[in-house]
């Protein structure tokens, strides 16, 4: 019986870490990103079904603003 809680416990946690990998998406990019972040953005700009993901790659274009790649991908 103890052996059927722990892995029922087991399975209960492995389920809810997939749940935690979820990634926000906002209307609008946020002004402040450090290098390495990604964002997903629905801002309308990709399309129907697509959604633009933000990468802000590490250096920098001119003093305080880090380059980005946008790419959009679909939903």
């Amino acid at each position: 019986m103890k052996t059927r809680i722990i892995g029922t416990a087991l399975i209960l946690f492995v389920g809810a870490c997939g749940i935690c990998d979820a990634q926000v998406v906002v209307k609008q990019e946020p002004l402040d990103m450090r290098n390495g972040a990604t964002v997903l953005v629905d801002d309308g700009t990709c399309g129907k079904g697509k959604i633009e993901l933000v990468t802000v790659t590490h250096g920098n274009a001119m003093p305080g603003a880090p380059l980005r790649e946008v790419k959009c991908i679909p939903r």
